[in-house]
Parts: structure tokens; C-alpha cells; sequence
């Protein structure tokens, strides 16, 4: 019980400092994925792949905090690996 709680406490600090790191690039996430909401209408994936990249090298150059690897799904999902 001892090892598995000690486990635990290492999983938890892990998951805290990835949420402290998410929240900085949230304004930048969110925005990015409401443009593509808006704006991703009846392009092709290349193209779509393309904007996203000049969004966020833009939203770099203004310094708004993104996500390196940006991606609408994982802005508008959410994955639990633990579950």
C-alpha cells in the first residue's frame, strides 16, 4: 500500500506541473482552435495544415504562448491515459 501510494504521488506531481505548462499555452490553444473552427470550412487537409503552421508562427512572432504542436483535436479533447 505504501509503494503504490508513493507511485501515486509521483503521478500526481507529474500531472501538476504538465496542467501548470498547459495553462500557459491555453489563450494561444484556444484561439488557434476557434480559428480553425471558423476558418477550416471546405479546404483540403493540406491546406488546412498549412494555415494552421502560419497561425502559429504568427501567434509566435506576437509572443501569445501556443502550443508547439498544435492540433484541434487535441485543443477540443481530452485524453485520459491513466484511465
Amino acid at each position: 500500500l505504501t509503494s503504490a501510494l508513493g507511485d501515486e504521488a509521483v503521478r500526481w506531481d507529474e500531472t501538476s506541473k504538465k496542467i501548470g505548462e498547459d495553462m500557459v499555452l491555453l489563450i494561444g490553444d484556444v484561439f488557434l482552435g476557434a480559428a480553425c473552427v471558423s476558418y477550416y470550412g471546405a479546404f483540403t487537409g493540406t491546406y488546412r495544415n498549412e494555415i494552421v503552421d502560419h497561425w502559429v508562427e504568427e501567434a509566435k512572432e506576437r509572443k501569445i504562448p501556443v502550443s508547439e504542436s498544435f492540433s484541434l483535436q487535441s485543443t477540443l479533447s481530452f485524453s485520459n491515459h491513466n484511465a
